[in-house]
């Protein structure tokens, strides 16, 4: 296994198991020096294919040639971009909230005008992770600061009740290979699950498994779905690796998953679950405390093993510290949020997405 990191200090480098560690450039800041250092990695190891952990893939995504497991960069726009991804969803048949495309104030006061008002609707930004700047049933202070563009878009979602659960999968050609879901109970802010439960449930994998056949879909898929007494409906739609993989303790399994196309579906074992203690500790241990929810949280926190702890390769848990000052440092020098401060430099906006003629949202 090699490992392409453009951040210093990354805990996976830390692994017994890597062959190698290589450092490439950022990205977002140099793309095409992000793609000619992966083509010479390729090249140079024999690498038989390329696994993105996050939205690198986008970016690598821009030359075909590298052999990543990855769709189009329209096909991932298509559902990354929290409209499109809606309307996606509608013309296969599935669950999803009406939601409407905003790309300026006008256009966003109508949408929430005909979702029924602030108090019945979700507002966040088009392109966006980890739940960044969503606004459930948002108050007017709230809307006064939201100024969408065309460059910028925002989307106006029907607000729909109920807990949230997360996927995590692969397909290649629509047939599901991989699949994990979890509930979000435990967050690092609003969106970035801190600890994961499997969660057997039969209708979100049928969902699933409809929407990677209905689109074809060959690469990793995650979504965001509210379980509702109708079945789980689907709020968002992340095109990457996201924590569901820690649930899967079977390398060889996941591994033919990631490659084979005719691999079995792999899934976690019956009641396998995981934490980023880090995050339990600074910030699920303050929630839990300020909704007197103290008592699950201890009960999740002793019972779910650490991810990054493997008793054969202790370094990526004892090191872990190192990279959450790294985290920390470059949250500091580019002066943003420590969530934000993690996707700096390979977080993907739609920039320079072109083709298919996918534009606009879900009506």
């Amino acid at each position: 296994m090699h490992l392409a990191e453009s951040l210093s200090g990354a805990v996976a480098g830390f692994s017994r198991w890597k062959v190698r560690s290589h450092r490439v450039p950022g990205p977002r800041q140099d793309p095409d020096g992000f793609a000619a250092a992966l083509g010479e990695i390729v090249a140079r190891e024999g690498i038989d294919r390329l696994i993105p952990t996050c939205e690198e893939g986008f970016w690598g995504a821009r030359t075909p040639s590298l052999p990543a497991l990855l769709e189009t960069r329209a096909r991932l726009a298509r559902v990354h971009h929290k409209g499109r991804f809606v309307r996606w969803a509608q013309e296969v048949g599935l669950a999803v909230p009406e939601t409407r495309l905003a790309e300026d104030r006008d256009q966003l006061a109508a949408a929430i005008g005909a979702l029924g008002g602030p108090e019945r609707v979700v507002v966040k930004p088009a392109w966006s992770r980890f739940a960044t700047n969503a606004h459930v049933q948002p108050d007017a202070q709230t809307l006064a600061g939201i100024a969408p563009t065309v460059d910028d878009p925002w989307v106006v979602q029907a607000f729909v009740p109920g807990p949230i659960a997360c996927t995590w999968g692969v397909a290649h050609g629509g047939r599901l290979t991989v699949h994990t879901a979890y509930r979000a109970a435990f967050t690092a802010g609003a969106g970035s699950s801190v600890h994961f439960e499997w969660l057997d449930d039969p209708q979100i994998l049928d969902w699933v498994r409809a929407f990677a056949a209905g689109t074809g879909w060959t690469g990793q898929l995650a979504f965001d779905f509210v379980l509702t007494g109708a079945g789980p409906v689907a709020i968002e739609c992340n095109p990457r690796l996201t924590s569901g993989v820690h649930l899967l303790r079977d390398g060889r399994a996941l591994l033919a998953a990631l490659t084979d196309p005719e691999a079995e579906l792999v899934t976690p074992a019956a009641g396998a679950s995981a934490q980023v203690m880090a995050g339990m500790l600074l910030y699920g241990l303050p929630r839990a405390a300020r909704r007197g929810e103290m008592g699950a949280w201890w009960r999740a926190f002793r019972s779910a093993r650490e991810v990054s702890w493997d008793r054969r390769d202790p370094l990526p848990f004892v090191l872990q510290p190192l990279a959450i000052v790294g985290v920390f440092a470059r949250a500091a020098r580019v002066g943003e949020g420590l969530l934000d401060a993690t996707t700096w430099d390979i977080r993907w906006n739609g920039e320079g997405e072109g083709g298919e003629g996918e534009s606009g949202g879900g009506r």
